[in-house]
């Protein structure tokens, strides 16, 4: 095994043992000063960028796969692609992606709660053109339980007053 994969194995397991002592988590960023969009990248960096992410980001016990989409988000975030796997080769049919709300809109920006078992996902369309959704399952489908709208009023050009509209479902039942 290389020195590189190693460290990343190191880096992997100490970011583990942190997520489970905490509540909240994001897929981990890029360390500083990697930059996967930049021509000059060095063969170290190119596997960094790479890299599959192993987490289990719906709460079911089991890590799904994850792959970096550098700078495809929102706002130049790295959004992220994530597959299901059911089986030990992972490949062929046992491995699906994960393409329905809240899966297919995951970035740098989204927010899992292991301890409630959500996912606050969020799109910014600036100031005040913003929304933050509040997904949970429920059965088997992920559903939006709050969602707080940021928005101006189109109808008064004049008027720059930046509204907050929050809906929310009361209770989720399984």
């Amino acid at each position: 095994m290389s020195l590189i994969m190693k460290k990343l194995l190191i880096l992997f397991l100490l970011s583990f043992s942190t997520l489970a002592i905490s509540e909240e988590f994001s897929i981990p960023e890029l360390p500083s000063g990697i930059y996967c969009w930049n021509k000059d990248l060095s063969n170290k960096d190119i596997e960094i960028c790479n890299q599959l992410i192993f987490m289990d980001v719906d709460f079911d016990g089991q890590n799904e796969i994850i792959k970096r989409e550098f700078r495809d988000g929102q706002r130049g975030r790295d959004r992220f692609i994530i597959y299901k796997h059911s089986g030990i080769e992972m490949q062929g049919t046992q491995v699906q992606v994960m393409d329905s709300p809240p899966f297919n809109n995951i970035d740098t920006g989204t927010i899992f709660d292991s301890s409630n078992k959500t996912i606050l996902v969020d799109s910014s369309g600036g100031v005040c053109g913003s929304e933050y959704r509040t997904y949970k399952k429920k059965n088997s489908e992920w559903i939006v339980i709050k969602q707080i709208i940021y928005k101006q009023d189109d109808g008064d050009k004049e008027d720059k007053t930046c509204y907050k509209s929050t809906y929310q479902i009361d209770e989720v039942k399984n």
